[in-house]
């Protein structure tokens, strides 16, 4: 009971701790010096006078008048605790349920998988491929959801994610084109592809998603880049009881 509301205080500080004035005034400066942040919370922050911002999906930190912005890690030196990381981490979840999954390629590692991911990938990234060789490739017992995520920066990128999705199975063709570079077939246009596309982009955007690969865990906790396999083992299957489940 006192550890609930020990947590209870913490987050009730967290929300409704920094003065009216003071958030007016942070939110009106922010404004005028950075139009394009989009500020979602302002919250107090351990440092004195020092409030923490959650804006474009990222932390910064801002004194009472909003005239200086930090950028970086604050960290708790005597338990080694990155506050920031923790911070955004809480800030960035996303709810599995809210994923439209019928635009992603299902591809289920084992029969009766237990555990579930969803991961943005770029058909023409390198490391999207390093990731389904090294990593998705070996794992057991997980339905994988792919988001096709063309990036802007590979040119023939979202051709190729059209030929994926338009062809008669695109798990197989998917898999084996970046696992083995097996060639893709020439069909791209077909039913709503585009409008799919468009709506996975909008969707990565609205996200925060900036780079590929981004797997989304069962419980909306985010990773990018190419995560070592034991390690996304760990993660799948130590955050699946506090999952939202479908």
């Amino acid at each position: 009971m006192k550890k609930i509301l020990y947590t209870f205080c913490i987050l009730t500080q967290l929300t409704f701790g920094v003065d009216k004035k003071i958030d007016t005034q942070i939110r009106k400066s922010l404004s005028d010096t950075l139009p394009k942040l989009e500020i979602t919370a302002i919250a107090d922050s351990p440092v004195p006078n020092v409030y923490q911002i959650t804006a474009n999906h990222k932390i910064f930190y801002t004194d009472a008048t909003g005239r200086y912005l930090f950028a970086g890690n604050l960290i708790d030196l005597p338990t080694k605790t990155n506050l920031t990381q923790n911070a955004l981490t809480d800030a960035t979840k996303i709810t599995w349920n809210d994923l439209p999954l019928n635009l992603a390629i299902q591809y289920n590692t084992s029969k009766k998988p237990k555990y579930k991911i969803a991961i943005f990938t770029d058909p023409d990234c390198p490391f999207c491929k390093r990731l389904e060789t090294n990593v998705i490739a070996k794992l057991t017992d997980v339905t994988v959801y792919y988001f096709l995520y063309p990036l802007y920066i590979h040119k023939e990128a979202k051709t190729h994610a059209k030929q994926i999705l338009c062809s008669p199975d695109p798990v197989a063709i998917f898999t084996n084109f970046m696992r083995e570079d097996v060639k893709l077939p020439q069909k791209s246009t077909c039913d709503n592809v585009d409008e799919n596309i468009n709506s996975i982009l909008a969707l990565g955007n609205k996200l925060g998603v900036e780079a590929t690969p981004t797997i989304i865990l069962e419980n909306g906790k985010i990773l990018t880049g190419v995560v070592p396999l034991e390690y996304l083992k760990q993660q799948i299957t130590t955050t699946y009881s506090s999952s939202s489940r479908i």
